[in-house]
């Protein structure tokens, strides 16, 4: 059922796009929204594997995008996905995996997030009453859905 959702949503969102079946498109990338739970590390290889990157929410123009789509499956009881940042390096620093680079200036943390805990290295969002809030936690949770991220195909 929130596999047809989403894909609702996603053909919705991406009728005349460059992306592969299932995922939509925002601004030159492509989005794909992950249907299973998984740990960060185990959403990190299924994106791999989809040759692609956990997204990297870098503006609020896609935080909205993305918002309105998991706003459906929100409905349905998925709370919390991994995206793309994490500080494993050095701690505090936060990274997008996709590119390395800091994160900044766009954000969007949880009111007294990041804790900076040494071991609350990777990012997720989850629902924060009515909103999306990015969140960090210990990367070992298997309860989480995941967003990933590719660049649109240029053929």
């Amino acid at each position: 059922m929130i596999r047809y959702l989403v894909l609702i949503c996603t053909a919705i969102a991406c009728t005349l796009c460059s992306c592969p079946q299932d995922w939509a498109e925002y601004d030159g990338e492509c989005l794909f929204f992950g249907h299973d739970r998984r740990d960060f590390i185990g959403a990190e290889n299924d994106c791999k594997h989809r040759h692609s990157y956990l997204a990297s929410v870098d503006n609020a123009g896609k935080a909205n995008f993305i918002r309105q789509i998991l706003s459906v499956m929100h409905s349905n009881r998925l709370y919390r996905y991994w995206i793309g940042g994490t500080d494993f390096a050095i701690e505090g620093s936060w990274r997008w995996l996709e590119t390395g680079s800091a994160i900044g200036p766009y954000t969007n943390w949880a009111d007294g997030r990041p804790t900076n805990n040494g071991t609350f290295n990777c990012m997720m969002m989850e629902w924060v009453g009515d909103g999306l809030k990015w969140v960090d936690v210990e990367c070992n949770h298997r309860d989480v859905t995941y967003i990933c991220e590719t660049a649109v195909s240029s053929s």
